[in-house]
């Protein structure tokens, strides 16, 4: 039990970090008014929620 709570903190991280960085690389493009800009966001966004979902699935499939 505890390894699971630890690995979902680490996956929960891990996922938090991505999403930071991934904000501050388009923030100044953000700040400008670029659109492509808000297309890259959400393209970072669906793939944070990809890895946040493939996350856990792996702990899913480690309880089994």
């Amino acid at each position: 039990m505890a390894s699971r709570v630890l690995f979902g903190g680490l996956l929960l991280l891990i996922g938090i970090m991505y999403l930071w960085l991934a904000y501050e690389s388009v923030k100044p493009q953000i700040q400008k008014g670029d659109i492509a800009a808000y297309v890259m966001a959400v393209f970072f966004l669906v793939a944070g929620i990809g890895a946040a979902a493939a996350g856990i699935n792996l702990v899913r499939a480690k309880r089994r």
